[in-house]
């Protein structure tokens, strides 16, 4: 019985310094967050730019004689790069609030040694 005690013993230890300290999560938590907000200022400046070229493909279309079937092409592409951004910086930011929530329930059980 004793044998079986120490194996237990072994394990539960194993287990708890491979788990990451509250310390090491909070820290990698703290740099997604840095990332996320990096990414929401690269999408805000690449959403700028877009909407620059939009400007600029309305002005070309409104010319007379304008080939529409550029004007066509061109936005679609234009519409592609917004909402490939969108749907990046979107995903990033479920995965940073599943992080936040999995945060909050480790901190919860974790007691105060």
């Amino acid at each position: 019985m004793a044998s079986s005690q120490n194996t237990s013993d072994t394990s539960s230890r194993q287990y708890e310094t491979t788990e990451p300290s509250l310390d090491e999560n909070i820290d990698a938590l703290l740099e997604e967050e840095e990332t996320l907000i990096t990414a929401h200022r690269k999408e805000i400046e690449d959403t700028m730019e877009i909407v620059h070229e939009e400007m600029k493909l309305l002005a070309k279309v409104d010319r007379p004689g304008s080939m529409i079937d550029n004007y066509v092409t061109q936005l679609s592409f234009v519409l592609s790069r917004k909402a490939a951004g969108l749907v990046s910086l979107q995903a990033r930011l479920a995965r940073f609030q599943h992080r936040l929530k999995e945060q909050e329930i480790l901190s919860r059980k974790r007691v105060p040694r």
